[in-house]
């Protein structure tokens, strides 16, 4: 799977999490399941007992998150929608603000370890094992789809490649930061920027203050 196609792009990261927000409530047209369906699930707690997966669509009215080939997966098991849907008004959340302490970096881990390889996610089983892991990371503390507080309990032969995730992403250095598109009443939706590397924080910094000590001169011309 191309990560690009979940990833917005990282140019402004360097301006602050406060600044990607989008000036406009962001629109979803979620199209389909990412990898032809999903996978059946029956998990607790929280209980679901339905399709589990990745999902495509379209991301307009983000800002630097707009995205014309969108492939998400789901944050909450308490919310649900219909495919295809046409989503508006949602906002762009900071992992950190959105989720419990720590689980937005674990996530952000989590991600990077999936696609560190472009054949670890691409198909339909291998999606629905990323998505019960994610829902691991968000609603349990163990790295196990077979027991802990949340498990599966249907379609058992995708656990072993989540638990293999969970185990791997522990020492995984994350090259994401997680935000989440979140509307109340709906399900919200993961959604990833990579963190730029450092000599690029560097050079963004250093265009930054260039700016700043031209507008100065330009302020005592005038």
């Amino acid at each position: 799977m191309s990560q690009s196609r979940l990833l917005a792009t990282a140019s402004a990261a360097v301006l602050g999490a406060a600044m990607l927000a989008p000036a406009h409530a962001a629109d979803i047209n979620m199209t389909g399941w990412a990898f032809g369906t999903g996978q059946s699930v029956n998990v607790a707690a929280p209980t679901y007992n339905g399709q589990a997966g990745a999902f495509k669509g379209v991301l307009t009215n983000a800002g630097v998150f707009n995205n014309a080939n969108l492939i998400t997966y789901c944050v909450e098991l308490g919310e649900s929608f219909a495919l295809p849907s046409n989503m508006t008004g949602y906002s762009v959340m900071s992992g950190a603000s959105y989720f419990a302490a720590g689980v937005a970096a674990k996530l952000g881990k989590l991600m990077t370890y999936a696609y560190s390889n472009p054949t670890f996610v691409d198909n339909s089983a291998e999606s629905g094992s990323l998505q019960l892991a994610i829902w691991n990371t968000i609603y349990d503390n163990d790295l196990t789809l077979g027991g802990g507080a949340f498990k599966n309990t249907t379609n058992v032969g995708i656990n072993a490649l989540a638990d293999s995730f969970l185990s791997n992403a522990v020492a995984t250095t994350t090259k994401f930061n997680v935000y989440v598109l979140r509307k109340v009443g709906s399900q919200d939706f993961l959604l990833l920027q990579a963190v730029p590397a450092p000599a690029s924080l560097a050079l963004a910094a250093l265009g930054l203050a260039a700016l700043g000590a031209t507008s100065r001169r330009r302020s005592k011309q005038a």
